[in-house]
């Protein structure tokens, strides 16, 4: 049967994360929007990550699962998933976080509501933090409105708890060359594609602050501080949508 609800690929890119990849899926797993497809793109891991997701495919044709021949690095890997992916609206997922059954749900239904060709979860739990917001606001804002709101971090600047329309990303990849900022440069390219974003303040996803492991943990002195210098230089001159605003921020 022929789903009248479009197509979501949930992008999932996996290294090293076998205490906490299982969750993960298995959140996806349990969404209650009918018509979803999840990409694990699984980055040469060393530990038992990608014989976890093989074995969690093996019971579910939703879940593709690609494996690279060696260590490609995180935007290598989402490249791997938006290459395969065959959805109208593309997500992407950290894989050691997760998310709650409607968080697909509630993110298509912003751009339903509201037309945008991006919707955003402006808010998101943590794995110590649960407390929920019940009254919901829904706003519209410009592209140019997002990128600001990126650069001054009142929006989170990564990719994830977000929902794009795949016309928007186009061509448009990660770069494999950056040192840190690669959600901040993805953004710059695929925003100004938008008509317009539609931000919720509901709670759908879990940013997970426990994964010691994790690049956030691990200071780099080089790697964010020369690295984001970096990365606004390069967003500087590619960015598409220019204005004092932005030049600004």
């Amino acid at each position: 049967m022929i789903s009248t609800f479009p197509l979501v690929s949930i992008l999932l890119a996996v290294y090293n994360v076998e205490n906490y990849v299982e969750r993960c899926v298995r959140s996806l797993q349990s969404q209650t929007y009918p018509n979803i497809e999840i990409i694990v793109v699984d980055d040469c891991s060393s530990d038992s990550s990608g014989s976890i997701v093989e074995k969690l495919a093996s019971n579910d044709s939703h879940i593709t699962v690609i494996h690279h021949k060696k260590n490609m690095g995180l935007s290598s890997a989402r490249n791997t998933g938006l290459d395969h992916a065959h959805g109208q609206f593309i997500t992407f997922v950290d894989s050691d976080d997760w998310v709650e059954p409607d968080y697909v749900s509630y993110l298509y239904d912003l751009s339903l509501r509201t037309g945008a060709d991006i919707a955003v979860g402006k808010n998101f739990f943590t794995s110590q933090y649960r407390e929920q917001i019940y009254d919901d606001e829904i706003s519209i804002i410009t592209p140019e409105d997002m990128l600001c709101d990126i650069f001054y971090n009142r929006i989170h600047v990564g990719v994830w708890n977000r929902l794009y329309k795949t016309k928007c990303i186009g061509n448009c990849r990660f770069r494999i060359d950056a040192k840190t900022g690669e959600g901040m440069q993805f953004n710059a390219q695929v925003v100004p594609n938008a008509n317009y974003v539609s931000v919720g303040l509901r709670r759908v996803y879990t940013y997970n602050v426990d994964n010691n492991s994790s690049a956030t943990k691990k200071p780099d002195v080089e790697k964010q501080a020369y690295g984001s210098i970096v990365t606004m230089e390069i967003i500087k001159k590619t960015l598409i949508q220019c204005s004092k605003r932005l030049d600004d921020a």
